[in-house]
C-alpha cells in the first residue's frame, strides 16, 4: 500500500498548477506581444507564432524560439517539457488536443483604435 500512496502523491503533484511555468510563459509573451503582422497562440504551455515572421526571425531565435518548418510557425516552450511520442501532429491536431487561445498583440490593438 505504501507504493500506492507515493504514486497517488506523484500524480497529484503532476496535476497541480505550476506558477513558475506560468511566469515564464508570461515573460516570453511580453517579449513578443509588440511584434506586428503576426499571430500569437497559446496552445497548452507552448507559444506558437505564425504570420509575417520572416522579418523577426533573428529576434525570435535569440529569444529561444524554434522554427517548425512543416508547420511554418515559430514555437517556444519551457525546458521542463519533454516530448514522449514520435507522432507528428498538425497544428489543428495540437489545437484540438490542448486547446488554443489567440493573443491580441499590441500591433492589432493600434489598428483597431
Amino acid at each position: 500500500m505504501e507504493g500506492t500512496e507515493d504514486s497517488d502523491h506523484s500524480s497529484y503533484d503532476n496535476m497541480k498548477y505550476n506558477f513558475e511555468e506560468d511566469e515564464l510563459l508570461r515573460k516570453m509573451l511580453q517579449k513578443v506581444i509588440h511584434l506586428s503582422d503576426i499571430t500569437i497562440e497559446i496552445i497548452g504551455n507552448w507559444i506558437w507564432i505564425s504570420g509575417n515572421t520572416y522579418q523577426y526571425r533573428k529576434e525570435l531565435k535569440e529569444m529561444g524560439f524554434k522554427f517548425a518548418g512543416q508547420k511554418k510557425c515559430w514555437y517556444w516552450h519551457s525546458e521542463t517539457f519533454r516530448k514522449k511520442s514520435r507522432k507528428k501532429l498538425s497544428m489543428n491536431d495540437i489545437r484540438n488536443y490542448y486547446g488554443s487561445t489567440e493573443v491580441e498583440t499590441e500591433g492589432r490593438q493600434r489598428l483597431q483604435a
